[in-house]
């Protein structure tokens, strides 16, 4: 098991931004088959599409799906060279449709940036039902939070911090506790 660096944070469990991620969690599994899905029904390679979101995905130019699809895509490719597809047309409302009808796989992927920073995420990493994040500038992560209980207190709602800072001593304590632990199955297993 890796471990993660300080600065570290972990989630609240009583945050939204906690309940969030643990509806991510298989996030990427069930959108691999949500994909192959609508790769099968389409006719292209599912390695091929690019997911931004229910509304806005499309496929690399140097792409066979590009050349396939290329009537539906608009004509500029977006900064990561991705053509995404024409919102009027009709694979477009049909994949973005089939897409909107998994919750699991909708969700706002910028959330992560909005608790900890833009672009200062290094890693995170799920111990038990504790989820951990290493950060690569603290200040950064906690002038975040700090507007965001300002502005909650503003509006007069309650504010859950959603990460707290954690020592990295005790983190890695609880890294070996969870090795520990995973090794005392794998010899009750074993016997």
């Amino acid at each position: 098991m890796q471990t993660l660096d300080a600065p570290l944070y972990e989630v609240d469990q009583e945050s939204i931004f906690y309940k969030h991620s643990l509806e991510k969690r298989d996030y990427h599994e069930k959108l691999s088959m949500v994909i192959g899905e609508i790769a099968e029904a389409y006719g292209f390679n599912g390695n091929d599409f690019r997911y931004y979101g229910p509304y806005k995905f499309g496929f690399l130019g140097s792409s066979d799906a590009y050349d396939l699809t290329q009537e539906h895509l608009v004509k500029n490719e977006d900064r990561n060279g991705v053509y995404a597809f024409r919102k009027s047309s009709k694979p477009y409302k049909d994949i973005s449709a089939r897409l909107l009808s998994v919750p699991e796989i909708n969700f706002n992927p910028f959330e992560v940036h909005d608790v900890f920073g833009s672009n200062n995420l290094i890693a995170s990493q799920w111990v038990g039902d504790r989820l951990f994040y290493g950060v690569k500038d603290a200040s950064q992560t906690e002038d975040v939070v700090a507007k965001r209980a300002a502005s909650a207190k503003e509006h007069g709602k309650t504010y859950v911090e959603p990460v707290v800072k954690i020592d990295h001593k005790d983190y890695l304590k609880l890294i070996i506790a969870a090795l520990e632990e995973k090794e005392e199955e794998k010899s009750a297993v074993a016997s």
